[in-house]
């Protein structure tokens, strides 16, 4: 009924999704991904692949990714669970409330703690049952434990289905967030998902070994003549036809068809399908060289008044309503339903449209992309600008699903060129977005801060600047960003909270700078300073709570400098105003301030070589942390453990904790945490004695780091450790470029306690196996290290000092003094606590006199 042309040349591909299928229903659920270039075939293979599957009864469930996609957090992922669901355009908030509970609690009564979440994700929050208050870390988490157990549900999972999701190189972050979710689960079902998209995306899950790649080729010689004989029919005039356009188009199907099309338009073939007869010779044919230009003439020779309806839908999207076709259309071209409803079928029949669904609504989509494309881009300037406003003021007097729908609406009033309305629905977009996805959370918000100066209210675009201002502070740090951007930021969002006077707003601005200077920048310096001129800020605001909340961050600008007594001191405040509130502060920190101090604390008696209080503290840690739900803080806590069992020489279930936090980090979809699960395996593989899984855990960091700017003061410390891996693998050249680079990072940055570890990693690194000892540089590497040691009163390094001294004794072949300090060396590990370095020290020790 759509007209579609012959399927052929497809039989080899078929075959494999079939395969593919039959393996999905004896037990292994399997992804397939179809890739090719535009036009190749990808969404017809899919379409007669799934057209056999419902023959058989299958269930199927759809998503489609669209062009303006990536500006639509979660736009393909709620179509496909809407279908799972049973939801409609037309239900209202209490009737999809009620499909979603119905359907869910008929699974498993577990599932009612996780509905008002998921109320929250379609947009239809339970005003009698509202959300719990979540970071959104947790709330993510959450939303992917409550995908992972529906897909692993029997209930779900108890025949096969196929889910097709379309056009993934047009997914939002959270859409693909949520792929990976899903394609982690596969397995666990009889589900085949079939995904298809351009080479150009590229995603981690494709090494999965039950992933197929399936790229689709152009159509072969023989195959377009079979296409073109059903289409064109065997009048010897048109013979010689298919070899004319396999050459121009290269086997693309829809190329090909679009020059059928253009020819049979233009006159150059007449008659009907199957029966067809050339006017013109082939040689005289003028063919355009490309679709899109096929696209534009085929365009261009249509009445006024269907070009304009198609022009006009063209900016809707690529699928979309009758009703909402009809109020855009009548804001922009003079013509009556019944007219309307006649040029719709003329474009039908000219297969630039087809129905795409007659239920609840009628539907209908462009036949391409790309003819979606051409003809958008066939009208001036001025035209598109009225019909974005147009659609954008029918999509909110629609009124359904407007949360879903933000990003939508706030990109066709950008580009209808309403600075303000834009700004007002990136806000929403962003508010909405950040419930499953921060990153798509802080594009929506770059760019409210990017459209906030077209808000004509005054108060209104203060108020939406400085929140702006304030999310990609908060966003940023985690999730990374330019040392630009954020000194830009902080410099519009300061002077707007002192104009104002406020300086309660202008502390947590100053505060929350310094964080992004830590993190993007690598500044430990500037972390303190801004902390305590934010902590001065609070303290003049007269609010204990926010006192409280500005504590925690000179307490950590300390942390990353190495200043254990600071640490200590600062978080000895916070935890007296806080006591065993878990919660105080979290509303506007977004973790909780007890359990973030607790874990400071453990770096802290760690860098103080007060290790038996450090064991005890980091455990206290683990247990506030899983107390609280604060799995953000949780993989801070997992590096506090690597660290002190760093310090101590033991290896102390390392592995397994960061082996745990990159689970956690990988579903919160928080740069940051990832970054740090990677330290946490890297410490653990050094202390089990694999060097070179070491360094690759290690070299992980530093590309996260360097790639996403984010936490950039941890890369003295992840260098020296990285320094050390190369070491241990012979690889003295490496080691001694990685320590210097760590040192130079710390120096520059304030990270005193990581430079001063960087520079032992140095010295080691210098000591020859054999020949002449560079005595100067590595006596000027460990003086170094014992200044700044001295100055943070670091005792957990006090030892590897001495250590390091009496090898470089050892290496100068004074014997005594090197039994001496390794020996003082030994004794002091022990006194501290550090049993494995005392343990390891002492075995070397004995070996050397044997």
């Amino acid at each position: 009924s759509r007209g579609l042309s012959t399927f052929v040349g497809r039989d080899r591909d078929m075959a494999v999704l079939t395969a593919a299928l039959e393996r999905a229903r004896s037990g292994g659920g399997q992804v397939v991904g179809v890739v090719a270039e535009a036009g190749t075939g990808k969404s017809r293979l899919c379409a007669e692949f799934l057209d056999g599957c419902r023959a058989e009864g299958m269930t199927i469930l759809a998503g489609h990714g669209v062009a303006h996609g990536k500006a639509i957090p979660m736009l393909p992922m709620l179509e496909v669970w809407r279908a799972f669901y049973g939801i409609t355009d037309d239900d209202t908030p209490e009737a999809t409330r009620a499909k979603i509970a119905g359907r869910l609690l008929l699974m498993d009564d577990g599932f009612r703690e996780a509905l008002p979440i998921l109320f929250d994700v379609f947009g239809v929050p339970d005003p009698a049952s509202p959300s719990p208050a979540l970071d959104p870390e947790q709330r993510q988490k959450k939303i992917n434990a409550v995908v992972k157990r529906i897909l692993h549900d029997p209930t779900y999972a108890g025949g096969t289905r196929v889910i097709l999701l379309e056009d993934l190189h047009w997914f939002d972050g959270a859409s693909d967030a949520f792929l990976e979710t899903f394609v982690e689960s596969v397995p666990a079902t009889r589900d085949l998902w079939l995904l298809n998209f351009r080479p150009e995306y590229q995603a981690r899950w494709m090494q999965r070994s039950y992933y197929l790649h399936l790229p689709l080729q152009p159509l072969a010689a023989d195959a377009i003549r079979q296409l073109l004989r059903d289409e064109l029919g065997d009048d010897a005039s048109v013979a010689a036809l298919p070899e004319m356009i396999h050459a121009r188009t290269k086997g693309n199907p829809f190329f090909i068809e679009e020059v059928v099309q253009t020819l049979i338009e233009s006159g150059h073939l007449t008659g009907a399908r199957g029966g067809y007869r050339l006017t013109t010779p082939v040689d005289a044919l003028q063919v355009p060289a490309t679709v899109q230009a096929v696209l534009a003439a085929r365009i261009d020779r249509l009445e006024e008044r269907e070009k304009q309806v198609l022009q006009t839908a063209a900016v809707i999207g690529k699928t979309f309503g009758e009703a909402l076709l009809q109020r855009v259309v009548g804001t922009v071209v003079t013509i009556d339903e019944t007219a309307l409803g006649q040029t719709i079928s003329t474009l039908i029949a000219s297969e630039f449209l087809f129905e795409a669904a007659i239920y609840p609504e009628v539907e209908y989509s462009f036949k391409h992309p790309l003819t979606q494309e051409v003809a958008a881009r066939s009208q001036l300037r001025e035209r598109q600008t009225r019909v974005h406003a147009a659609v954008a003021q029918a999509l909110e007097e629609g009124g359904s699903n407007l949360d879903e729908r933000a990003a939508e609406i706030a990109q066709h009033w950008a580009e209808a060129g309403d600075a303000g309305s834009a700004a007002r629905w990136h806000r929403r977009a962003a508010e909405w977005a950040g419930l499953s996805d921060p990153r798509e959370g802080l594009r929506h918000w770059r760019r409210v801060r990017e459209l906030a100066p077209g808000v004509e209210n005054e108060r209104e675009r203060t108020e939406m600047t400085l929140l702006a201002c304030n999310q990609i502070l908060f966003l940023g740090w985690r999730m990374g960003g330019s040392e630009e951007e954020a000194a830009a930021v902080f410099a519009e969002g300061r002077a707007l909270t002192e104009g104002l006077g406020d300086r309660a707003a202008t502390a947590l601005m100053v505060a929350r700078y310094g964080l992004v200077r830590m993190s993007v920048a690598g500044s430990a310096l500037d972390y303190v300073r801004y902390g305590e001129e934010a902590a001065r800020l609070a303290q003049e605001a007269g609010d204990p709570v926010l006192c409280a909340v500005i504590g925690t961050f000179p307490a950590f600008g300390y942390f990353y400098a190495g200043d254990g007594e600071a640490v200590l001191a600062w978080s000895g405040r916070v935890l007296e105003e806080v006591g065993s509130d878990l919660a105080l502060g979290k509303d506007i920190l977004g973790y909780s301030l007890r359990a973030s101090m607790v874990f400071a604390r453990v770096r802290a008696l760690a860098f103080l070589g007060r290790l038996a209080e450090a064991w005890s503290q980091v455990r206290e840690a683990e247990h506030v942390t899983e107390e609280s739900r604060e799995l953000e803080v949780f993989t801070w806590v997992q590096v506090g453990w690597a660290q002190v069992a760093y310090a101590c020489g033991d290896p102390a279930s390392t592995l397994e904790h960061g082996r745990r936090s990159l689970e956690i980090a990988e579903k919160l979809g928080n740069v940051s945490s990832r970054m740090l699960a990677h330290v946490t395996l890297g410490v653990g593989y050094l202390l089990e004695g694999q060097p070179a899984a070491a360094r690759d855990a290690l070299r992980e960091c530093v590309a996260i780091a360097r790639d996403h700017r984010t936490q950039v003061a941890m890369l003295p410390e992840v260098l020296s450790l990285l320094a050390e891996a190369h070491l241990a693998l012979g690889e003295r050249a490496e080691a001694v470029a990685t320590a210097r680079e760590g040192i130079e990072l710390g120096r520059t940055g304030g990270c005193c306690y990581h430079e001063a570890q960087a520079q032992l990693v140095l010295a080691a690194a210098l000591l020859p196996t054999d020949g002449d000892v560079p005595r100067a540089e590595i006596e000027s590497a460990l003086a170094r290290a014992e200044h700044l040691v001295a100055a943070l009163d670091a005792r957990s390094l006090s030892p590897r000092i001495l250590e390091r001294r009496g090898q470089l004794a050892a290496a100068l072949g004074d014997t005594a003094a090197a039994t001496l300090l390794l020996g003082e060396a030994r004794d002091l590990y022990r006194a501290i606590g550090a049993t494995g370095h005392a343990e390891r020290l002492a075995t070397a020790m004995a070996s050397t006199r044997s």
